[in-house]
């Protein structure tokens, strides 16, 4: 992909995840972009068809980054969920506009395309996870009644419910003159260690 067109999905991520995606206009992505209208036009169509490329580029990283895992014969099954969480979790807290962006769409549930591709891109994710669940009860590293699912939705809800709550941890522990980068480097350690310990309950015999 271009460098031209990560700039504008990256200011399309902004307008959408402040604004709604159905509030948002291509003529608005294109103001933030610094690009004009054709140009959105010349790349992605239509904001139906940048929503899918913004989708394809944040999500199949992950798709990768779990791919790369699963094959990896250096390293155990636990290892491989702890480096999976490690990622998961450092991706979502560098990308919160993205996070915002799914978690709205998943619960307003108007766009059925979106959440289709949206619905595949996860499977593919869970179906890669699930090989390494299965990879680690075959090798008696896990409980036997392991279930990848429970860990997928445990790892994506507290990640989530983190991020859409993040001003309240700051306004209760008042931390208002700590800067935004420091708040999201501690949340994201606190947040690993938590599922760390999550993870061991459901994993380790």
């Amino acid at each position: 992909m271009s460098d031209k067109k990560i700039h504008i999905l990256k200011e399309a991520e902004k307008v959408i995840a402040a604004k709604g995606y159905d509030a948002a206009s291509v003529r608005d992505i294109a103001e933030a972009a610094g690009v004009n209208l054709a140009m959105i036009s010349y790349y992605f169509g239509s904001k139906e068809k940048l929503m899918e490329a913004l989708l394809r580029y944040r999500m199949e990283f992950m798709a990768l980054k779990m791919e790369h895992l699963k094959k990896d014969s250096s390293i155990s099954p636990a290892e491989k969920i702890q480096a999976l969480m490690q990622a998961y979790i450092e991706r979502i807290f560098n990308n919160q506009d993205f996070a915002k962006i799914i978690m709205a769409e998943q619960v307003i549930r108007k766009h059925p395309a979106t959440l289709a591709l949206l619905r595949q891109l996860k499977l593919n994710n869970y179906k890669s996870l699930n090989d390494i669940v299965e990879e680690g009860i075959k090798k008696n590293f896990f409980k036997k009644d392991t279930e990848a699912f429970f860990l997928f939705t445990t790892l994506t809800g507290v990640v989530n419910h983190i991020i859409i709550n993040k001003q309240f941890y700051i306004d209760f522990h008042q931390l208002e003159n700590v800067n935004e980068e420091k708040i999201n480097e501690m949340l994201a350690q606190k947040t690993f260690i938590h599922i760390h310990k999550i993870f061991k309950l459901f994993l380790e015999k």
